[in-house]
């Protein structure tokens, strides 16, 4: 099976679709020289002076790639799970050490998903908004809300940050700005260490929370019953403080986005505590074969 591969160029970052990021590689060029410049002529000159050696070193590469691949055992793959297995067999029989191919492409995607968030006008403000609140709340910077809250919120910190949010690509209503976070929530995850989490509770009321991915919360079980009790407070807004409480019964499970049950710590009771979190308000043929075969 044949894949084809795209290559688009441009002064600027020509894709800022999160999906499309997580399946490119960057590559920043560098400026060249006047001096180092060349006519056409004389650059297919060159080539053809190396090209037999070009092809003899590409054969060698793919031979040894061919011995190294069946032993290879990755703990760990990211999208694109074949490309990438194959890049650090490649580069193994290059002469490169032990994933280091791994290791550059996983630099790669983070640089991707920081450009999937910058070129998303929500997330580089959304960005701002969790920094500034982690800094005033070094303690306890975790974020528990609603979506019309955490719109809200957001809101009167780009106002009170001259930050313009009257761009039609800015959301207009808090569900709008929950499905613009949803789009790059893996890209603010691995490229910020910003986890957005998205669940719903017994009345069916959506609940965002919002954290750095080493410090994921506790479940949200009231420590006095089976309820589900929040407090929103805003701390770190100017002129802006409001009290939210929601207590209804509360039987589900809070998911995070990496599929990991929550942590909770047991009382001398026997009941279970919940972490306090600050709330938010408002071979050619041969090895051709097996080099183009199946890629996740």
């Amino acid at each position: 099976m044949y894949r084809r591969i795209l290559s688009i160029n441009g002064i600027n970052v020509a894709l800022i679709e999160p999906d499309a990021l997580d399946r490119s590689i960057f590559i920043e060029l560098p400026d060249i020289d006047d001096s180092w410049r060349k006519e056409k002529e004389e650059l297919l000159a060159e080539f053809e002076k190396i090209r037999p050696k070009l092809l003899h070193s590409i054969f060698d590469t793919v031979v040894k790639a061919l011995q190294i691949k069946p032993t290879l055992k990755l703990t760990r793959l990211p999208r694109m799970a074949d490309f990438a297995k194959w890049g650090e067999v490649i580069s193994r029989a290059m002469g490169y050490g032990e994933l280091i191919f791994i290791e550059a492409y996983a630099n790669n995607r983070n640089q991707q998903n920081k450009v999937a968030v910058e070129e998303n006008i929500i997330g580089s403000v959304f960005v701002k908004f969790y920094r500034d609140h982690e800094t005033k709340n070094k303690l306890n910077p975790t974020i528990v809300g609603s979506p019309e809250m955490l719109y809200k919120a957001i809101i009167d910190f780009a106002e009170a940050n001259e930050i313009n949010v009257n761009s039609r690509q800015f959301p207009k209503a808090p569900n709008i700005l929950v499905k613009k976070l949803k789009a790059i929530k893996s890209n603010l995850k691995d490229g910020f260490g910003i986890t957005v989490d998205t669940e719903r509770d017994s009345s069916n009321n959506s609940i965002i929370t919002i954290y750095r991915n080493k410090a994921k919360p506790s479940t949200l079980h009231h420590p006095n019953g089976n309820h589900y009790e929040m407090e929103v407070q805003q701390k770190h807004l100017q002129n802006y403080t409001c009290v939210f409480r929601h207590q209804t019964p509360y039987n589900n499970e809070v998911t995070s986005v990496t599929s990991e049950p929550p942590i909770a710590t047991q009382n001398s009771a026997g009941g279970m505590e919940a972490t306090e979190v600050t709330s938010l308000s408002c071979g050619v043929d041969a090895a051709k074969k097996e080099i183009i075969g199946d890629e996740t």
